[in-house]
């Protein structure tokens, strides 16, 4: 297996022990979640293309927040009944939003998308797409501390 191939398996089994692990003893006794679907597509991108912009911590995090404020603020002013033009904008405004911000990270538009889709609440901007995201990057960032020198090199 090549190396950067070890580094993605490792590190992303690492990542996600982190986050159950995280979830269990930290978020779950306080009644909120690290972990959400998208995630596993964070994953991809911080452990199989971590040079990549969409990887870059700044991107990962800021993405996350932009486009799930932007899902807070969908929900908030368009009535239910409009539930199908909702996701339509909150991944088109989402989009736009990271666009204009700097931090375009795809799996925050699929976060937003299902932070409108299942009816989350303003608590939900930091949990759990945001909380799981910081653990992965941070995962990630050690990683990519403690990896050898033919670190992935791939973008």
């Amino acid at each position: 297996m090549a190396a950067s191939a070890q580094f993605a398996t490792i590190s992303s089994a690492l990542g996600f022990v982190a986050l159950e692990a995280a979830d269990a003893l930290l978020f779950k006794p306080a009644g909120y979640s690290c972990l959400c679907p998208p995630l596993a597509a964070v994953a991809v991108l911080l452990f199989c293309l971590p040079k990549a912009p969409a990887s870059q911590p700044r991107n990962v995090l800021g993405g996350h927040l932009v486009a799930t404020a932007v899902a807070l603020a969908v929900s908030m002013l368009l009535p239910p009944a409009y539930a199908i033009a909702g996701k339509t904008l909150v991944v088109a405004g989402s989009i736009l939003a990271m666009s204009l911000t700097g931090t375009t990270h795809p799996p925050a538009a699929a976060f937003a998308y299902v932070f409108l889709a299942t009816g989350m609440q303003p608590k939900n901007l930091l949990y759990p797409g945001f909380a799981g995201a910081c653990i992965l990057v941070a995962v990630q960032q050690v990683c990519l501390a403690v990896a050898p020198a033919d670190k992935p090199k791939t973008n």
